[in-house]
C-alpha cells in the first residue's frame, strides 16, 4: 500500500548563502504502518441491551481456526434485574446450560475485502432464548461492536452496540 510520508529538505538557494529555506514535500513509499492494519476483534466486550442501556455481561471473543466466537465470561447485575443463571428456554445444545461460560457467537467469518465486517455465523440471546443469524462490524477504531441478530434478512431484526473492555476485572 502506498503511503504518503512528508518530508522536509533544506534547499540552499545560491552557493555561499547562509539562508537556508525549507520545504515540504510529499513522498510516495510502498511500506504499510501498523496504523493501516485493521483493529482485532479478538478481546472483550461489554454488552450493552438496546432496550434498556444498561449493560447486560461481558463476552469475549476469539478467532479460532478462522472463526469468529464469542463466550459469555460475567453477567452485570442492574437496577430490579438478576441476570438469568441458566439459559433456559434456549434450544438443543444450549438447554439449561449455565449462561456464564455459554458460547453466544458462532461460526462468524470475515467478509473478503472487508476486515472489518463478519458474516455466516450465529448469535444467541441467552434471556429469550433465540438464536439468530447474526453481522458483526467492528468500528474503525476497534473500539465498538456492532451485533446485528437476525431471522431471514438483515432488514428484520435488532441491534446491540457492545464496547471493548479494557480492563473487565473492574465489573
Amino acid at each position: 500500500m502506498k503511503q504518503m510520508h512528508h518530508v522536509a529538505l533544506a534547499v540552499l538557494l545560491s552557493v555561499g548563502a547562509s539562508t537556508v529555506t525549507t520545504q515540504s514535500y510529499a513522498v510516495a513509499t510502498d511500506t504499510a504502518t501498523n496504523a493501516d492494519a485493521a483493529p482485532s476483534i479478538q478481546g472483550v466486550f461489554r454488552s450493552v441491551d438496546d432496550k434498556t442501556g444498561f449493560s447486560r455481561g461481558l463476552t469475549e471473543i476469539k478467532i479460532e481456526n478462522g472463526e469468529v466466537k464469542g463466550w459469555i465470561i460475567k453477567t452485570i447485575p442492574r437496577p430490579n434485574y438478576t441476570p438469568k443463571s441458566h439459559c433456559t428456554g434456549c434450544p438443543a445444545p444450549y438447554t439449561d446450560k449455565p449462561v456464564v461460560g455459554l458460547q453466544v457467537i458462532s461460526g462468524m467469518k470475515a467478509v473478503e475485502g472487508n476486515p472489518y465486517e463478519f458474516r455466516g455465523g450465529h448469535v444467541l440471546d441467552p434471556v429469550s432464548g433465540k438464536l439468530y443469524r447474526c453481522v458483526l462490524t467492528l468500528s474503525r477504531d476497534g473500539r465498538k461492536l456492532k451485533v446485528r441478530g437476525y431471522v431471514g434478512t438483515p432488514i428484520m431484526g435488532r441491534t446491540q452496540f457492545w464496547l471493548r473492555e479494557d480492563h473487565p476485572e473492574r465489573f
